[in-house]
């Protein structure tokens, strides 16, 4: 209204600019569907100026988590939506420097979603290219072309002497993550969930497979994942928010 531009995923009344109170702007008065100029009368004016009322189209896409994480030589991103509108696919991009990005996968978007949708896109033998730290960024392209950027995240690998880790994502979680012990040597490994009092809440068996721990019957708060077998003992830090 006078110059603002309204954003909105719907139908809009519009209620007077001036005034406390709510009260019909614009003529004819009532409500008006997206995706258009609405032309309209100020009543608490007195000279009564035209004014155009401007409805775009919502945001593509509300990305709400963006991870990568190093999964041995590769690297694992993950992300997810809150919501999509007109979302045809992702272009996940790839750097060596934080400037050059490169195209190295694709991944199918929802279309029109009001839903959470969760992502993951494994980039294999990163950690094997000629840099410190592995770049990342997601180009999301809308139905008609239209494209938009993420933050760009880093990751680091470690390396060879170095000791592996099982890997939790996301953390903080609002009700599930995954164990990941790919990263560890070869073998069967018992993960169990603790409270900081040290009492058992779940035990889980794993044979260097990925599964996911529900978490959403807890309450918020810190808990200890430990991953014990091959030789190998962890302890990880999980927040339940």
């Amino acid at each position: 209204v006078n110059g603002t531009v309204y954003e909105a995923s719907g139908a809009v009344t519009f209620a007077d600019p001036t005034r406390t109170a709510a009260a019909a702007t614009a003529t004819p008065s009532g409500t008006f569907a997206a995706g258009g100029t609405v032309p309209g009368t100020n009543y608490a004016a007195t000279s009564s100026p035209l004014e155009n009322v401007t409805i775009v189209d919502p945001l593509p896409v509300e990305l709400s988590r963006f991870d990568v994480l190093a999964l041995r030589q590769d690297a694992l991103l993950t992300w997810s939506t809150a919501s999509e509108h007109n979302n045809d696919h992702f272009t996940i991009e790839r750097s060596l420097n934080g400037s050059n990005f490169v195209e190295v996968g694709t991944v199918r978007g929802q279309g029109n979603s009001q839903r959470p949708t969760d992502y993951t896109f494994t980039d294999n033998g990163a950690g094997r290219l000629a840099a410190a730290t592995v770049y990342y960024r997601l180009k999301q392209v809308d139905l008609n072309g239209t494209a938009s950027y993420s933050p760009v995240r880093t990751v680091q690998f470690a390396s060879a002497t170095a000791q592996a880790t099982a890997i939790l994502y996301p953390n903080p979680s609002q009700g599930q993550t995954v164990v990941d012990p790919r990263s560890l040597a070869a073998g069967t490994y018992s993960v169990q969930l603790l409270d900081l009092a040290g009492r058992v809440l779940r035990t889980q068996q794993s044979v260097n497979e990925a599964f996911t721990l529900d978490i959403a019957a807890l309450p918020q708060g810190a808990y200890i994942v430990l991953v014990q077998g091959a030789g190998v003992r962890q302890s990880l830090r999980l927040l339940r928010n």
